[in-house]
């Protein structure tokens, strides 16, 4: 019954939904959000635990019913490291890739030894209650702090419902790995042959591997799962759309006086850095916007703005749903301990001496310039290679071939392409990557402060506003040369795609013999495709770390939820 009623709302959905583009925009309605998302994830780490600077890989497991697979219905995966009470204390996007997105996040310095949950979600996920994202928990440890998370009794956390509880996996055992033999010397090579024992019971052919040693990985099967069954939950309106593109920034427009929603605003949008985006959007009837960025990565500056007088609310880029989960104490076991203080040792030995190499390469590199939304078929006119003028008007009148100040009596005077095509529109200006009026105040800009002046000399369509051109106009000091901006605006920051390098190389070149070797983790692969009929074989090399490790497959049957794996040990003498 619940599917049944999730279809007809995403039906009904997606017949009203249009997001905004270059080519245009419809009207949107919002039906009632469905009793389910129809999105789930399963986060799968390399270990459980883990010390402060080190890295925590990971690859979160992305399925949908099949109606909005067919639509690749969410396309960004966030994902973020918070304590108990919801506090967040690392976070990213990543382009979301089926079945799995793998990433990395390092752990920040300054965090005390405590249990921490890493979770992921879709935007589409937020319309939902915060149990439904993915939750994994991470052992860290601080070993430069004698303190821990205070737990329940830190009276600065926020208020918020136990919302998950312990849960059991169902474990099938249902791949087999062998090694080639079971002692090791230390730097040397191990291959290991992996196979799906039946393909009757496993239907999923995607899993992830990892290699550590026995204490590092949990392998005990627990999680945690939602408390609240969808027949109790206060189901709202459809406040977020899913990312079906890329990144979206959304938000709402609300009357100055009022406070009420403001259907059918326009709100531009700029990114004024490099002036990599620029759209135009109606507000719906409810009065919200929702534009989608291109593959862009890092924060990034933006500004937007209203034609009428309005105050702008930007959603936030990530969930700050309060949510308190269950508090774990933070407590070690003996074999813990001993390979807590062998973890320590080699973090800081590996943090002495070994470098990055990718990062030292990427030192060396200048990445080029990104292109403004425009693109580059542009002319550009640099005001220091011509005499001194007075202001813009003069330097358009005498020097820019394309464009031309119209005077109209009665009205101020604006800039205009002297070609002809959309000749009843006017130009899009920009001064600084940020559009401005086309009036007066702009042309008497003195031109001592302006550095230089790009031409689009083509009809130009963006959303369903059409212009005559283009004309971007870049100040000296990057200070808008003096203009009084919109009132109706407001600059922000914003992330967008994480920067992160997820590749690792676990081949015996990548090591240097002369260094001491201290991985605490040795080989990781989040997605391998695995075989009923043809063993898969990988390598790795050994640290100079002996002990008992193990190698732990993983993966998530797609038909019934059940998690399948496989382990085999071997020793480091």
């Amino acid at each position: 019954m619940i599917k049944k009623v999730f279809l007809f709302c995403v039906l009904f959905f997606l017949i009203n939904l249009t997001l905004n583009s270059q080519a245009g925009q419809s009207e949107l309605k919002y039906p009632h959000v469905p009793a389910v998302s129809g999105e789930k994830i399963k986060l799968f780490t390399d270990r459980s635990i883990y010390c402060v600077n080190e890295k925590i890989y990971f690859t979160a497991e992305y399925s949908c019913i099949t109606e909005l697979d067919s639509l690749a219905w969410s396309n960004v995966l966030y994902v973020e490291l918070i304590k108990w009470n919801g506090t967040r204390l690392m976070q990213m996007k990543l382009k979301l890739t089926r079945p799995g997105t793998p990433g990395n996040m390092k752990i920040p310095g300054n965090l005390l030894s405590g249990n921490y949950y890493l979770r992921a979600y879709t935007k589409w996920m937020r319309n939902y209650p915060v149990q439904e994202y993915a939750y994994q928990l991470v052992k860290i440890v601080n070993p430069f702090s004698s303190e821990t998370d205070e737990g329940t009794t830190d009276k600065s956390a926020p208020s918020g419902t136990a919302l998950l509880k312990p849960v059991q996996k169902t474990l099938i055992n249902g791949i087999s790995c062998t090694l080639d033999k079971n002692e090791y010397n230390p730097g040397g090579k191990t291959e290991v042959s992996i196979l799906i024992n039946d393909r009757k019971l496993v239907d999923f052919d995607r899993y992830c591997v990892s290699v550590a040693k026995v204490s590092a990985i949990d392998t005990t099967g627990q999680y945690y799962e939602s408390r609240v069954s969808s027949q109790e939950r206060n189901l709202s309106f459809i406040e977020y759309l899913p990312e079906i593109r890329g990144i979206t920034i959304s938000g709402e427009v609300l009357d100055k006086s009022t406070k009420l929603s403001q259907k059918e605003a326009f709100v531009s949008l700029s990114e004024t850095q490099h002036g990599e985006y620029f759209s135009v959007y109606q507000t719906d009837d409810l009065g919200r916007f929702h534009f989608s960025l291109p593959d862009i990565t890092g924060q990034h500056d933006f500004f937007i703005q209203a034609e009428i007088p309005s105050e702008i609310e930007i959603d936030n880029g990530f969930c700050n749903k309060p949510v308190k989960l269950p508090y774990i104490a933070f407590k070690l076991d003996k074999d813990e301990i001993d390979f807590v203080k062998e973890m320590v040792i080699n973090m800081q030995l590996s943090e002495r001496f070994l470098t990055n190499k990718d990062t030292l390469a990427d030192s060396k590199q200048t990445k080029a310039e990104p292109l403004v939304f425009y693109g580059s078929k542009k002319a550009v006119y640099s005001t220091e290679k011509y005499i001194e003028l007075p202001n813009i008007e003069e330097f358009i009148n005498e020097v820019v071939m394309e464009a031309t100040i119209i005077n109209e009596k009665g009205k101020a005077s604006f800039i205009n392409m002297r070609r002809t095509g959309l000749s009843d529109y006017q130009p899009l200006v920009f001064i600084d990557n940020v559009q401005v009026s086309n009036d007066d105040r702009l042309i008497k800009t003195p031109l001592n402060r302006i550095d230089r002046v790009e031409l689009i000399d083509l009809d130009y369509i963006v959303g369903d506003m059409k212009y005559n051109g283009i004309i971007s106009i870049y100040s000296r000091k990057k200070d808008f040369a003096g203009l009084v901006l919109n009132k109706n605006s407001t600059f922000f920051t914003y992330e967008l795609f994480s920067e992160i390098d997820t590749a690792c190389d676990f081949s015996p070149k990548s090591f240097d013999s002369r260094i001491p070797d201290r991985r605490n983790l040795l080989y990781w692969n989040p997605d391998i495709q695995l075989s009923a009929d043809t063993q898969t074989t990988i390598s790795f090399q050994t640290s100079d770390c002996k002990g008992e490790y193990i190698i732990y497959i993983r993966g998530k049957n797609s038909k019934e939820g059940n998690e399948i794996y496989g382990k085999c040990f071997f020793s480091v003498k």
